[in-house]
């Protein structure tokens, strides 16, 4: 096993190689952005491909093997129309196994007026504030690392956290020598996609409580958000370099399984909250965060969730030019705050490690010009959470796994 992981890692380390060189080839001018109406509308895009690799566990998809099925294709419409008015939309396309199948999505789109420094007001689909990253989640071109942190920022529920059809309020307020704040409030509703990880797993666990109790097969699970409502506050404080914020969200979802000829089901996001710490000097960029989420499930009257999360990290990045960056991480998810040795998993007969994911990863980020960026990572993973026995049988899931990625990514 250990001989397999070395030449697994070897094997990830030539296909980056090929990679960058390729890109270095290919990168021989910058794009921009492109203006039209007399620089009324602009129109930004991105394209990213990468290759995703892993040894011991499948990690999103069928990834022992290595795969490509890991890419982003974005177009995003901005459109100031006054100083204080604007509209704006993005369109995606992605595959993340699978998920997305390069199906074209809105993946939001708004109106934004900005009556006074003090407030604003936006309405449509509108992206959601939730830590420091969650509304640039899919700027590749803005995140040090492939994949953000993942207790918080956990691509299987991607669909939960980033944008809601509603409206919103925001705004800067002056606090003297302290430095300001930032705020946003939000409420709306969002649709769950059929094929996204949440649902899957939720008809999952529906269909082995509905083979328990007799009740027989589920064939269609329709998950309906009545609400989500949030809010942010961000602390710029005076010393530079420096700021931290409280994120807060709540939701409701009625689970509607065979399109009601069986009971509903619920699941309540009680409260998620995210505290989160930044410091910037120069080459290096030192990020935090905290957060827990309290959320209940419940299916054919019985309760299959209860309880709090418990999700944080540290990361750490030096730049050592404008081209080349080193990012280590350490990332931390236990799916009870009140059972980090697994019980609740073992009653049951599975293994403990279910119930936490500790992950240790080092990136390098190449920005080779203004338009090309070229990413490389490697995880090595304590733990099973996070759905991955969506992936892999459950008899078969390794506590101690790794998985290596490299992207490459074209922005304009």
């Amino acid at each position: 096993m250990f001989l397999l992981g070395i030449r697994r890692k070897m094997a990830f380390l030539r296909i980056f190689a090929v990679v960058f060189l390729v890109v270095a080839v290919m990168a021989v001018g910058d794009a921009r952005a492109i203006d039209l109406l007399g620089d009324k509308l602009a129109i930004h895009g991105f394209a990213s491909q990468g290759y995703l690799d892993s040894t011991g566990n499948n990690y999103l998809t069928a990834s022992r093997n290595g795969t490509f099925q890991l890419n982003e294709f974005g177009l995003t419409l901005t459109s100031r129309l006054t100083d204080k008015f604007h509209l704006g939309a993005q369109f995606l396309s992605r595959d993340y196994g699978t998920v997305g199948n390069n199906e074209v999505r809105l993946d939001w789109a708004l109106a934004d007026y900005r009556f006074h420094d003090l407030l604003g007001l936006r309405i449509g689909k509108i992206k959601r504030p939730m830590g420091f990253y969650n509304e640039e989640r899919d700027s590749d071109f803005l995140r040090p690392m492939v994949f953000l942190p993942q207790s918080i920022y956990d691509e299987t529920r991607r669909d939960m956290l980033i944008a809601c059809i509603g409206g919103g309020v925001y705004g800067n307020v002056p606090a003297g020598i302290l430095g300001d704040f930032d705020y946003q409030f939000f409420r709306g509703w969002f649709d769950f996609p059929d094929d996204s990880t949440i649902a899957r797993v939720t008809r999952m666990s529906a269909q082995n409580i509905a083979s328990r109790k007799n009740l027989g097969t589920v064939t269609d699970l329709d998950m309906d958000n009545k609400y989500v409502v949030g809010a942010q506050v961000i602390f710029n404080t005076s010393i530079d370099g420096l700021r931290g914020a409280v994120s807060w969200q709540r939701g409701r979802h009625e689970l509607i399984l065979n399109n009601g000829a069986l009971p509903s089901g619920d699941l309540a996001i009680r409260g998620k909250y995210v505290y989160s710490l930044e410091y910037v000097n120069g080459p290096l960029t030192l990020a935090g965060e905290y957060a827990e989420t309290d959320r209940e499930q419940k299916l054919f009257g019985t309760r299959t969730v209860d309880g709090r999360t418990q999700e944080w990290y540290v990361m750490g990045t030096w730049a050592f030019n404008e081209q080349v960056s080193l990012s280590l991480l350490y990332d931390l998810f236990y799916s009870d705050k009140h059972d980090h040795d697994g019980t609740y998993f073992t009653r049951q007969g599975k293994p403990d490690y279910l119930a936490w994911r500790k992950d240790f990863g080092a990136g390098v980020r190449f920005d080779l010009t203004p338009s090309w960026t070229v990413k490389a990572e490697w995880h090595e993973v304590d733990g099973a959470a996070l759905y991955l026995e969506l992936y892999n049988s459950l008899q078969n899931i390794k506590r101690r796994w790794g998985y290596g990625v490299v992207k490459v990514s074209y922005n304009f």
